[in-house]
């Protein structure tokens, strides 16, 4: 039964990242009154929800409705972003600053080889130390990536002139 739970809880959070993506433009979009394309995505993610859950809901049983739904909602709000940056001409590699790309692909890589301890390794030790091994494991390179990225010294000038503007006053 856990297995199910970490199974659908890892596939329903890659569909709500591909969801995150689309804020800025969604909320874009109401805030200039032109909301046509949020919509349109609402719309394909229904669509696509109850057409490929009742697919792959026949063919795989649960699991076939939660991919049909992780489809569903990376589709329609990929088209949410995607004609949100074409309709004001902006292209699309600026989803992934440049500064950000490096650790973007890093931290995609090691989570994939998180997932793959998980799932490899479940049934050899207990689930808690199996966490705490491989989080002990991947949190310094995901640390020093982290720390070589250039928004890291923004944050850092911020922090320190907060702390002392308060401190002065």
């Amino acid at each position: 039964m856990k297995k199910i739970f970490v199974t659908f809880t890892v596939l329903l959070s890659i569909g709500w990242f591909a969801n995150t993506l689309a804020v800025p433009a969604y909320f874009s979009n109401l805030g200039t009154g032109k909301p046509r394309w949020n919509v349109f995505g609402h719309i394909v993610i229904g669509v696509l929800n109850v057409f490929l859950g009742v697919i792959f809901g026949i063919l795989f049983n649960g699991y076939g409705v939660v991919i049909a739904w992780i489809i569903a909602l990376s589709i329609g709000s990929a088209v949410i972003y995607v004609l949100y940056h074409v309709s004001n001409s902006i292209p699309l590699i600026n989803l992934f600053p440049t500064d950000s790309r490096p650790m973007f692909v890093f931290c995609t890589i090691v989570l994939l080889i998180f997932l793959l301890f998980q799932f490899g390794f479940y049934h050899i030790f207990s689930t808690i130390i199996l966490n705490i091994a491989v989080s002990l494991f991947f949190s310094l390179p995901i640390f020093i990536s982290f720390y070589f990225h250039p928004v890291r010294k923004q944050l850092s000038e911020w922090l320190k002139d907060l702390v002392l503007n308060r401190r002065v006053s």
